[in-house]
């Protein structure tokens, strides 16, 4: 039987693309991976991050549906760290 060298090489890609998608999937869904106190500092970093952007905007007079967009986001993620709050409370 002969195989060619290039089909081997693509197979062999899949099948390690494979290993590690799986290995990945089941890590993301590991409770242990997760981590409270990071989760909550990220939203915190997201939330300043947007209040910069919503300062520029102002600034820069960008269209009111981009502000508008942009302030919507940062009172999503504002009540997402209320809520986080009160769970852990």
């Amino acid at each position: 039987m002969c195989v060619m060298p290039e089909a081997l090489a693509v197979l062999v890609v899949a099948f390690i693309s494979a290993i590690i998608f799986v290995v990945c999937w089941f890590q993301s869904r590991d409770p242990a991976f997760h981590n409270a106190d990071r989760e909550a500092g990220r939203i915190q970093q997201r939330c300043h991050w947007l209040k910069e952007r919503l300062t520029k905007a102002r600034r820069e007079q960008w269209s009111e549906d981009m502000i508008e967009d942009l302030a919507l986001q940062l009172r999503a993620e504002e009540r997402l760290v209320e809520k986080k709050a009160m769970l852990s409370s």
